[in-house]
């Protein structure tokens, strides 16, 4: 692999997670990042930072776009038994880390992979994090997650929903997000302008937005990235590597010098970004 170029590199120790929300590996690096708030930390980097946590920087990536770009196939096309033990070792990781997922008996979101409302919901992510302060973006990701990959939303956000394999509606992730209706009314016209659609999405054309396809294209060129999550880590001599999954949090964790205590993560830092946002 070429080296990342030394302009793009954090101040070390640091670690950048690459994510999709149609991704459940994704979000149980997610999650298990953001449960951990006595090891790293997701507010930008300060004079006053702890020095004894390591930044973690989450940022959006289109898997659509990368499997366009480096040809690759999903499991379900490709191999599937492969497909088959990846569900299986995606509950197997989240039981480990404490990772509320959909059961076996409950199955999969609704339209799982190729269903466009999951390109749609990505580039609205994408569209947030671009325009909106990042604990605005982060929010957005952990409530996407957990309506589409748990049978229950986070806490701050209300009752269970009645249907748990249903795909969450942008204007539904928005209102719990406090967007004044004005606000709710622009981004959702400009979210449809860039994915080339017009009207509702269900009727309407979908595909990746050309701003989330450039910033997809970079991470694949400047990483070589062909999967998600994509993990980039510094540690503290300075060094670069690249993992892809969740199932190398482990060897991420040893190579930043970070000791994980055995069992499953804790702490409550995705809920104080939800406390932060909705209070």
């Amino acid at each position: 692999m070429p080296p990342i170029p030394l302009t793009k590199r954090p101040t070390p120790p640091s670690l950048t997670l690459y994510i999709d929300i149609v991704s459940p590996f994704s979000y149980i690096a997610f999650h298990v990042l953001t449960h951990s708030p006595h090891l790293f930390t997701t507010s930008p980097p300060s004079p006053t930072s702890d020095r004894n946590l390591t930044h973690v920087a989450i940022l959006p990536c289109s898997l659509h776009h990368v499997m366009t770009i480096t040809n690759g196939l999903p499991p379900a096309k490709s191999c599937p038994l492969k497909s088959k033990y990846i569900w299986k070792d995606m509950r197997r990781q989240a039981k480990r880390w404490g990772v509320p997922v959909l059961s076996e008996e409950e199955g999969l979101p609704e339209g799982f992979p190729f269903d466009k409302r999951f390109i749609h919901l990505q580039n609205l992510a994408y569209h947030i994090h671009k325009l909106y302060p990042h604990e605005l973006f982060l929010a957005t990701i952990d409530l996407l997650f957990h309506l589409i990959w748990t049978p229950s939303p986070p806490p701050s956000f209300g009752s269970a929903r009645a249907d748990v394999h249903a795909l969450p509606e942008a204007t539904e992730i928005l209102q719990k997000l406090k967007f004044p209706k004005p606000e709710i009314d622009k981004i959702l016209l400009a979210v449809r302008k860039e994915e080339g659609g017009g009207g509702s999405v269900e009727e309407g054309k979908v595909e990746v937005s050309p701003k989330l396809k450039e910033a997809t294209m970079k991470i694949v060129e400047e990483t070589e990235c062909f999967g998600l999550p994509w993990f980039v880590a510094t540690n503290k001599n300075n060094e670069t590597d690249v993992w892809w999954g969740s199932d190398q949090l482990g060897v991420i964790a040893e190579f930043l010098g970070v000791s994980w205590p055995e069992g499953k993560a804790a702490g409550t830092d995705s809920e104080r970004i939800w406390q932060r946002i909705t209070k």
